[in-house]
């Protein structure tokens, strides 16, 4: 059959639609492009090495028989150009094939070829598209039977002026073979010129875009011809191609009303066709919005969807669905109908209902059901169940599975909740009533009340759950109570009412309540009967004023004598005050002592209180020893009993002890600790009395932590000639200009009585002042109220001879009955609470301490002595652990080093024993742990 031209000008502009997603998906093997290719009412295939890749539904459906539809016949029989890659390559190849299936009804297809560019030289790729157009054939070929008949000349022309098509008339007037006549130029095969004519009428028709008639003498048909040019365009205006009509101006009156009748009939079958085209075009736009949307809705929505159809076969289901039941596509979609349903029923609790269920419902198409599932592992699934129907037929069932798992479970929870509110209402100590306002908070209603409420006010809440306030208590109209029900209402903030009297038939008395409201508007009110609370203070307030007129008696007479003794008692008025102030400040440690050791002998607590409890009794019994020193150290003082033991004392040892001590106690509060060592340990030495110089600071720091609430608390010394000056000062509460001498006195307190916000015995400054004068120097403070306070003293420095020893506190001194250290330890450590830690731990094994504040010191002393074990932590300055630990390894890698880090995951273990540490111990490290490294050392050394 000939070739026809239908429908190719809309192929290729198809095809730079389609090949895109075509490509996209033989690069990604996405399953979401593959669905929107099987969507598509054109075939498409994918041909890789000459071998069908992928092919569409619509492919398969149109070419399901067809056996020589193969992917070689494609590119090696049917169209030779293919294999000219140039042109493949720069616009596609189209070609024409009729399809025959085995029920003997003719497909028709128009097929463009195109090749995909790939970066393999190895794979030739081939994308194709197809469409069916058998209802565009049939009619093509009635309107070229319609042609043929005729007895004037006509041609199709191609914008560029290529002949496309041309009638049997024509191809008998010319002497024409119809397969060497398609693709001349025009004005060659008709009038035999080697260029475009002058008077061309398709270059009319071009300009006008409408017919256009010239006469032209066709030498080679021997006579005068009349042609009429018919511009043929798209649904963009863009013209496709040119219909030429010519017939012989000889017989003019004979032949032309049959040729305007014939260009009519064409015109108006060209016009149905472009119409139809267009409309296929919008329905195929329209149905693959509707389908795109559909997609983006399943997949968008939280429900888990699947589609079956009435043969048991699998339509349709989406990701949620997938997520729910906890399985695959791939899995899913390979499994049968028995194991489809063996799949739901092993995961649920009543597998026989499920059963049951899905047999009713395939009876029963029209049935629509919602009910639970209940799974085995706790889970609840809501299933919605409907049928499809096509053509009032079901076509399949659609089953909706949605998560309830939390709602449920919510609503059991509030449920629960709901029973415990009301268990509790019911047996609260106090009345509770609850109102609703109305009339905008003119009224209240009675919502709900307790059993205690009834008991109080002797009124059965039968008789006015339901009714209005005012209705139940008129005489309460204007009363306090109902003002502040209102003035709640209205500002939802709380409101405390004084006692009021009141009195309802047969109970009466005082009442106190305290009113708020809920989210709901609802206002509830708490009240208490304090008859015999306010009875009891009455009584107690004429009790006292009898007292009060005694005592004024008792005040005229004992004026005299008052006025006698007025100086001896305010000499003994600040002992007065601190007997009472001791009496209290040791019966405090004292009840806790005692408390909490017969809480303990009860023997009824878990280890969790048993620890607190110790805890608190070693914390009281410590307070009450610092009372007891101070009271000791003040008698001593005034006795002049008082002797130092100078001796050289490392002051930065000293500091150090005490920030250790006193920053765990800034946790609890909004208060930063600070220390100020200016001298290296060797150079911090002074010749003084170590534990009274600890005394003096212990108290100045005690008291700058006390009145400190906020900011912080500083402490240290710097040199001023031959004198190291200590201070501590605070960002406290201060003092007044005129107490500040007054706070040396003995017993003088600032705040005093019972109502004082801070404790103490208010001996710890003075005995401080007279240590540090027995030291040899002098105490000084500077204050001011709401500024805070500075305290400081100077101690002169003597200079230590070569020979001299150096007191450090925190490592012990050997003996003669402790043997010098045998070992060496190198401990690299930046953070000093954390070697003075090792440092005391080590010191009970008898061992030689290096202590390097970075890695590079670390290796220096390892360097310049003989160390038997490296302690090394990983992050410190100038150089880390791992850097260490390289070095050191280089200089004797028999030495073990062991790393000691805050770095206690599994990885960094792991990390740290293949960088070379011969163990990883994790912070915080237990001394037993490290008194074990010690003993296994000495063992294989001996």
């Amino acid at each position: 059959m000939r070739k026809t031209n239908f429908q190719s000008h809309k192929i290729s502009q198809r095809s730079r639609e389609v090949f895109p997603v075509l490509a996209s998906f033989y690069e990604s093997k996405s399953q979401r492009k593959r669905e929107l290719l099987d969507f598509l009412s054109e075939g498409v295939a994918l041909i890789v090495n000459g071998r069908f890749a992928f092919r569409n539904k619509v492919w398969k459906d149109v070419c399901r028989n067809q056996k020589c539809l193969k992917a070689r016949d494609l590119i090696n029989g049917f169209f030779d150009e293919i294999r000219q890659k140039d042109k493949v390559e720069n616009g596609g190849v189209e070609f024409y094939r009729d399809l025959k299936s085995d029920e003997a009804i003719s497909t028709h297809g128009l097929f463009y070829v195109q090749k995909y560019l790939v970066d393999s030289i190895v794979d030739e790729v081939f994308m194709v598209l197809m469409i069916d157009v058998s209802d565009c054939y049939q009619y093509v070929r009635e309107q070229n039977q319609k042609m043929n008949s005729l007895e004037d000349i006509v041609v199709s022309i191609d914008p560029g002026f290529r002949i496309r098509e041309i009638n049997k008339k024509g191809m008998e007037l010319f002497g024409y073979d119809y397969q060497k006549v398609l693709g001349q130029k025009c004005h060659e095969a008709l009038f035999g010129l080697s260029a475009q004519c002058d008077d061309c009428g398709i270059e009319k028709a071009r300009v006008s875009g409408k017919t256009e008639n010239v006469r032209k003498y066709i030498e080679r048909l021997g006579g005068w011809f009349s042609i009429n040019v018919t511009p043929v365009k798209d649904e963009n205006g863009e013209v496709v191609e040119y219909f030429e009509y010519g017939h012989s101006i000889n017989h003019l009156e004979n032949a032309g009303p049959c040729l305007k009748d014939v260009q009519e009939e064409y015109l108006r079958a060209n016009d149905e066709l472009h119409e139809r085209n267009k409309k296929y075009s919008e329905l195929n736009d329209e149905l693959h919005r509707n389908h795109t949307l559909s997609e983006a809705i399943l997949e968008a929505t939280d429900n888990g969807i699947l589609v079956t159809g009435y043969e048991d076969d699998l339509l349709k289901f989406n990701r949620r669905f997938l997520e729910l039941w906890d399985t695959s596509q791939e899995v899913f979609e390979e499994m049968n109908e028995e194991e489809r349903i063996s799949f739901f029923v092993c995961q649920l609790k009543a597998p026989d209902a499920f059963l049951e269920g899905v047999k009713y419902l395939k009876k029963n198409p029209a049935e629509t059901r919602t009910d639970l599932l209940y799974f085995k592992d706790g889970r609840i699934y809501e299933r919605f169940s409907k049928t499809i129907y096509w053509h009032n037929e079901p076509l399949g069932r659609v089953w909706s599975f949605r998560d309830i798992t939390r709602s449920k479970l919510a609503k059991i929870r509030l449920k629960e909740s709901e029973l415990r509110y009301v268990e509790m209402f019911e047996n609260m100590s106090s009345g509770v009533a609850v109102y609703k306002p109305i009339g905008n908070g003119a009224d209240f209603r009675f919502v709900a009340f307790n059993k205690t409420a009834e008991k109080i006010t002797g009124i059965n809440r039968d008789n006015i759950i339901g009714k209005r306030f005012q209705s139940v208590f008129p005489k309460m109209a204007g009363g306090a109570l109902l003002l502040a029900l209102k003035r709640v209402s209205r500002t939802g903030k709380p409101v405390q009412l004084n006692p009021y009297f009141f009195k309802f038939k047969s109970h009466q008395g005082w009442r106190k309540n305290y009113i708020y409201s809920l989210p709901t508007g609802e206002v509830v009110s708490i009240f208490d009967d304090v008859t015999k609370a306010i009875e009891g203070e009455n009584n107690l307030k004429k009790q006292n004023e009898r007292y009060q007129h005694l005592n004024e008696k008792l005040n005229l007479l004992n004026k005299e004598l008052l006025n006698a003794k007025k100086i001896a008692q305010e000499s003994d008025r600040l002992k007065t005050a601190f007997l009472a102030n001791m009496s209290h400040e040791i019966r405090t440690p004292m009840n806790g002592i005692l408390g909490f050791s017969e809480m303990l002998a009860s023997k009824k607590h878990t280890p969790e209180k048993v620890e607190f409890y110790s805890k608190v009794i070693v914390d009281s019994g410590h307070q009450l020893l610092h009372i007891l020193d101070d009271v000791l150290d003040i008698s001593k003082i005034e006795a002049g009993a008082i002797k130092l033991r100078v001796i050289n004392v490392v002051v930065n040892d000293l500091l150090n002890d005490l920030f250790t001590f006193y920053n765990p106690v800034t946790t609890d509060k909004d208060v930063s600790l600070h220390v100020s060592k200016p001298l290296n340990d060797e150079d911090s030495s002074i010749e003084a009395d170590p534990k009274r110089l600890r005394q003096v600071l212990t108290n100045l720091l005690s008291n700058a932590l006390k009145f400190t609430l906020s900011g912080q608390v500083n402490f240290g010394y710097e040199m001023d000639g031959g004198f190291m000056r200590f201070f501590v000062n605070d960002t406290g509460i201060g003092i007044d200009k005129e107490n500040l001498q007054k706070i040396f006195e003995r017993f003088w307190q600032e705040e005093s009585g019972f109502s004082r916000s801070y404790g103490g015995t208010g001996l710890g400054l003075s005995i401080s002042q007279k240590l540090v004068e027995i030291m040899g120097g002098r105490l000084e403070v500077e204050s001011a109220k709401g500024k805070g306070t500075v305290f400081s003293f100077s101690l002169p420095v003597a200079q230590k001879s070569i020979d001299q020893e150096v007191l450090k506190p925190a490592v012990p001194v050997n003996t003669s009955a402790n043997p010098g250290p045998d070992l060496t330890i190198l401990v690299a450590e930046d953070e000093e609470i954390n070697f003075l830690y090792m440092e005391a731990v080590l010191a009970e094994d008898n061992v030689r301490i290096l202590h390097a504040m970075n890695g590079e010191k670390a290796v220096e002393l390892f360097e310049s002595n003989q160390v038997d074990l490296v302690l090394m932590d990983i992050k410190m300055p100038v150089m880390d652990g791992y850097e260490a630990l390289a070095k050191i390894k280089e200089l004797n890698a028999s030495v073990p080093v062991i790393a000691v880090t805050a770095y206690a995951l599994a990885e960094e273990r792991e990390k740290g024993l293949k960088m070379g540490f011969d163990d990883y111990l994790a912070k915080p490290l237990k001394s037993e742990v490290i008194h074990g490294m010690i003993k296994k050392i000495r063992a294989l050394r001996v």
